[in-house]
């Protein structure tokens, strides 16, 4: 699902697994992905799941290559990143009809519409991040609300035919100037 690395700010996601697990204390937490570029963090994130005592909870399955089987399994997909691009696994998440949490940085915002498809917290926010998780985990209907309308937005926005929808609307547009410009400049 992605790599490793202190961009994703998973040690923001540990800390709230504390949180969560004493309200939730059957709940488990994956882990998913591995330390492509730096081979030490993965350990360092295992020695923190050791010092916070949620070693037994969380589970770290490094690379998959089967992420929809795994997404059928979970309840919620959380994505504690410090910076982000436009991600695949928010977007993956969603369009499995997944309550997703993530940090309000980087496209995140333009995936996630707070309140709405999920729930969007600060970067760097451990008690913010677990708060969400609790809020979605003590509401069986808000999380299928959030699944619902995440899976909706997906596939409305953010679709193989959407974007080439969209793609084709902004060229369509710029032509559209360009020919509007064109046609100013020949009249002055």
């Amino acid at each position: 699902m992605c790599d490793l690395n202190e961009g994703k700010g998973l040690e923001y996601f540990l800390e709230a697994t504390v949180i969560v697990g004493k309200q939730f204390p059957a709940a488990r937490f994956l882990i998913v992905g591995d330390s492509i570029i730096d081979a030490t963090y993965r350990p360092e994130l295992e020695r923190k799941a050791r010092s916070f005592n949620v070693e037994d909870r969380v589970i770290f399955t490094g690379h998959r290559s089967d992420v929809p089987k795994l997404l059928e399994e979970v309840n919620l997909s959380v994505l504690p990143s410090l910076s982000e691009g436009l991600s695949n696994s928010l977007l993956e998440a969603m369009a499995a009809g997944l309550p997703v949490v993530a940090t309000n940085v980087g496209g995140n915002p333009e995936i996630v519409q707070d309140g709405i498809t999920g729930i969007l917290v600060p970067s760097r926010d451990s008690t913010a991040l677990s708060a969400a998780m609790i809020r979605i985990l003590q509401s069986p209907a808000l999380a299928r609300q959030f699944g619902e309308a995440g899976r909706a937005r997906v596939a409305a926005h953010f679709s193989l035919e959407s974007t080439v929808r969209q793609t084709e609307d902004l060229y369509l547009n710029l032509l559209d100037d360009r020919a509007w410009r064109h046609a100013r400049e020949v009249r002055a």
